[in-house]
């Protein structure tokens, strides 16, 4: 049985509220699981791994790379866009990196660059949150 956006339109975590959507990311990854933790606080927001995920045009090499936005309104989105999506929670505040992002270029571009390069070196940025977040 497939999975696709419209069928991750509710959370045990809040029940009776909508899901906006759906972050699917890279379970093996130790920074990633972490980050994951940090934003379960968000009941709008569902997480899967991709390693358990099965929804229709999942490529596993992007969710490889990067943190996959689903959005229950069938917007998908990769990266720091995929985290600005996350983020935008209707208000001005919440909604200001997305809208910077979808409407200046250069931002997104140095979003994109920033993302890649945190991506390609998790076990770093890891250790540099744990030590920001005083975690063991």
């Amino acid at each position: 049985m497939s999975e696709n956006p419209d069928d991750l339109n509710s959370d045990p975590k809040n029940p009776g509220g909508p899901v906006r959507g759906t972050i699917v990311f890279d379970g093996d990854c130790g920074f990633c699981r972490m980050w994951v933790d940090l934003w379960k606080k968000d009941p709008s927001v569902s997480f899967v791994p991709f390693q358990e995920a099965k929804i229709d045009g999942l490529e596993i090499a992007s969710c490889m790379k990067a943190v996959q936005w689903i959005g229950a309104d069938g917007i998908r989105a990769s990266g720091a866009e995929a985290i600005f999506r996350m983020w935008n929670r209707g208000t001005w505040m919440q909604s200001l990196p997305l809208k910077a992002y979808i409407s200046i270029p250069p931002f997104a571009w140095i979003c994109r660059v920033g993302y890649g390069f945190v991506a390609e070196h998790r076990p770093f940025f890891s250790k540099l949150t744990k030590m920001l977040l005083r975690q063991p």
